[in-house]
């Protein structure tokens, strides 16, 4: 029985040739409606049974690709940074930090770790956003917080929004890393007496109280630190002990302002062994008092620095109960021949700084052992009298400084003081000298 439809083989080539006349017959009656115009040219008509691929864009020689940026290592930009910081201008330096955290991503985050490496509390706002910089429940509050090593706080009451006590001891809490303390404490001034400019010996009198047991257990709960600056502008003599028994790890101490006090009525001895110790003080400090404070010390203290020129029992004292182990001694100047005459017993003293030179011989007599001596000369004579006779003493390493109006204007080595003297016209060039070079 046939079958209406043609064998599959033949489907194909049926339907073309179907396609092919309908499509023919269509042209034919196009061309003869529309005439000339709707004529149609053989080329705009065609077929294919493949399907169109894409089109070929023409293939540019662009070179080699771009190689990535390089990653400088953490190392070097941390050695970068911090030779660019000046320790001394804290101002610059800070400044300097945060123009460099916006060079990228990784010099961000380190310097934001050197901007907190050394942090200043003045206020309640500026506690506030350290509080917020450095809270714990952060990666980045962590990596900050971890950052500080040194912390100054001012607790002024007499300032608009001051720092508290307690916001004080938690701020400590919040450096786990803190190795240097700095504070500063200011009393109270009474009411409508509060006189701005007012000379430090008045603000010694001022009154402000004692830490309480809240701040004391929280900076117990903190890290142990090593290092303390205390400075006291009130007639409280009771938070410098209370401090020190705090840290009992003290290895360096700086007192400044009210001179310090043992506390009453039975102080037991401080049991820290420093191997640092710097004052200054409106008034001179009694024996006692460093007796006490130094009683742990005697076999560690290397560095003694006095900012203000002592009396002479307390160099005597010192200089006898220390002259055994003491390196480095800075101060203001030695004018008393007993004060020089017990120089000499310092048999482990290398370096030796003197702000102002007057007995010339009698102190290069005194150099024994040093090898690093620092001196300060107010003119060219008394320069000349210092390097003819340090010429014979044998040291490693000479420093005289210039002197000039109460400040120090310019600072040579041993050949380079030779050859400012051997130069001409002194008297005209020591007016022109405005370096700013000071001795530690």
């Amino acid at each position: 029985m046939g079958s209406a439809f043609m064998p599959a083989p033949f489907h194909l080539p049926f339907m073309i040739c179907s396609m092919l006349g309908l499509t023919t017959q269509y042209l034919k009656l196009g061309m003869k409606k529309g005439g000339d115009a709707q004529k149609a040219d053989e080329h705009q008509v065609s077929f294919t049974l493949t399907t169109p691929s894409a089109p070929r864009t023409p293939r540019h020689d662009l070179g080699p690709a771009p190689k990535p940026p390089v990653h400088i290592p953490d190392e070097i930009i941390i050695n970068v940074l911090e030779a660019a910081c000046d320790s001394e201008d804290i101002a610059a330096t800070r400044s300097l930090l945060r123009s460099t955290s916006l060079v990228s991503k990784d010099w961000s985050i380190l310097s934001q770790k050197l901007l907190f490496r050394d942090v200043v509390l003045k206020d309640e706002p500026s506690y506030t956003a350290f509080q917020r910089a450095t809270e714990r429940s952060s990666a980045r509050g962590c990596m900050l917080g971890d950052s500080v090593h040194h912390l100054r706080v001012t607790m002024d009451p007499n300032q608009p929004c001051h720092l508290s006590q307690h916001d004080f001891a938690h701020a400590v809490t919040l450096c786990p890393n803190l190795r240097s303390l700095s504070v500063s404490l200011y009393g109270q001034g009474d009411p409508g007496s509060d006189v701005v400019g007012l000379p430090d010996v008045g603000r010694l009198r001022r009154t402000a109280p004692a830490f309480d047991n809240i701040t004391l257990s929280m900076l117990r709960s903190g890290p142990s630190i090593r290092s303390l600056q205390f400075t006291n502008w009130s007639d409280n003599s009771t938070t410098l002990s209370q401090l020190l028994d705090t840290y009992p790890s003290l290895k360096s101490l700086s007192i400044n302002g009210t001179p310090p006090l043992p506390p009453s009525p039975t102080p037991g001895p401080c049991s820290f062994a420093l191997e640092e110790f710097r004052i200054n003080c409106q008034s001179a400090p009694s024996a006692e008092s460093l007796a006490w404070l130094l009683h742990g010390s005697k076999s560690s203290l290397r560095r003694l620095i006095f900012d203000r020129r002592p009396t002479l029992e307390v160099f005597n004292f010192l200089v006898s109960e220390y002259c055994s182990v003491l390196e480095f001694l800075a101060i203001p100047a030695l004018k008393s021949i007993s004060a020089l005459k017990s120089l000499e017993r310092c048999s482990a003293l290398r370096e030796l700084r003197l702000e102002e030179v007057e007995n010339t011989s009698a102190i290069c007599s005194s150099l024994g052992q040093i090898e690093h001596l620092a001196v300060g000369v107010r003119d060219a004579i008394t320069m000349r009298q210092v390097v003819s006779l340090v010429k014979k003493c044998v040291l490693a390493d000479v420093k005289i400084a210039l002197i000039k109006r109460a400040r120090v204007t310019r600072t040579f080595d041993l050949d380079s003081s030779i050859r400012f003297l051997d130069s001409k016209n002194n008297k005209n060039r020591l007016g022109r000298l405005t370096h700013s070079i000071h001795i530690p």
